[in-house]
């Protein structure tokens, strides 16, 4: 059987029974014995500390586009005067020589 997998479905629609989770223990203790295991486990342990990077990571780039975000908008704006005013256009090809 796999871990979470539905045995029985009774009782009203949307009610589900997992009748066998966590290996027939299906309370707050089992669980927590399950999440201790696996944080005693190397790969455990290393998926905290990559989701603890990630996390950071992801509050940086929030952080400083936050900080900076006026400023950015400013820069795409003069950008956008920019090429809206230039003259872009592919110059003219030299005169031939006969």
């Amino acid at each position: 059987m796999i871990v979470g997998e539905v045995v029985s479905m009774t009782g009203g629609p949307g009610e589900m029974r997992y009748a066998k989770y966590f290996g027939g223990n299906f309370s707050m203790k089992a669980l927590l014995s399950k999440v201790r295991a696996f944080a005693r486990e190397e790969d455990g342990v290393a998926l905290t500390e990559y989701l603890i990077l990630l996390g950071l990571l992801t509050g940086g780039v929030i952080a400083s586009v936050l900080a900076i975000g006026g400023d950015l908008s400013d820069a795409w704006g003069t950008w956008e005067d920019f090429f809206e005013t230039a003259d872009l256009d592919a110059p003219a090809p030299p005169p031939a020589t006969p």
